[in-house]
């Protein structure tokens, strides 16, 4: 072999050559840094669209559908995935490699709110969020105790939620298992039918009952 004949002939080359090559992989290795998260940016997003007290169909029908269209216009679209629930809708969107997330985002934003004006009038809310290898959660608690905690989403929102999120440090805490409490209206879909009821005009009355009034003075100490 060729290369074997050259490092008997030269062997202080060959030796050199290696000193060579191992200190560039001893310098490389100590400059190169090392991150449990690295800050990775990937060219998609996620987009939340809520619009609580109407079913899955209705959503992808007056909401979905139109996201999805106006999106698809945009270049380097590679993936779009839509979940429709009775909660509202929620989308990822999926770009080329190479593409600027930041630039992807503004995209996308412009464009959906360019066509609001679609949407119902509750769907009022377009939220949006990045993708990131360091955006994943860290900590996990678990909370358990006697009484039943699903409805407790105020005491732990103001005694554990909000104390967290003031440690420097903390870039986001959610609650997962409990919501805020709400009053839910179940219909009866046949005698809704029976009775010739629009689900929509019902929707609306409820809305247009939400009125907020001057009741006084409140001081906390």
């Amino acid at each position: 072999m060729i290369h074997t004949d050259f490092a008997l002939r030269r062997p202080v080359t060959t030796l050199m050559t290696f000193v060579a090559v191992s200190l560039v992989g001893i310098i490389s290795a100590w400059l190169l840094p090392l991150e449990l998260f690295p800050d990775i940016r990937f060219p998609g997003l996620q987009v939340r669209i809520p619009y609580s007290g109407s079913t899955p169909e209705e959503v992808e029908d007056l909401i979905t559908r139109p996201a999805e269209e106006a999106i698809a216009t945009l270049s380097g679209v590679r993936e779009i995935r839509s979940t429709s629930s009775e909660t509202g809708t929620e989308l990822i969107v999926l770009f080329d490699w190479g593409r600027d997330p930041a630039a992807v985002g503004f995209e996308v934003r412009t464009k959906l709110e360019s066509i609001r004006h679609q949407f119902p009038a509750a769907a009022d809310r377009i939220q949006t969020n990045l993708f990131a290898a360091g955006d994943d959660r860290v900590v996990a608690i678990r909370i358990s105790g006697r009484e039943d905690l699903s409805r407790q989403y105020d005491m732990l929102e103001r005694y554990l939620k909000q104390p967290l999120e003031r440690i420097d440090g903390v870039a986001r805490v959610s609650l997962e298992g409990v919501e805020p409490l709400e009053l839910r209206v179940l219909v009866d879909p046949v005698r809704v039918a029976a009775h010739g009821v629009d689900v929509r005009q019902l929707i609306e009355s409820f809305s247009q009952q939400k009125v907020t009034q001057a009741a006084g003075n409140s001081t906390a100490e």
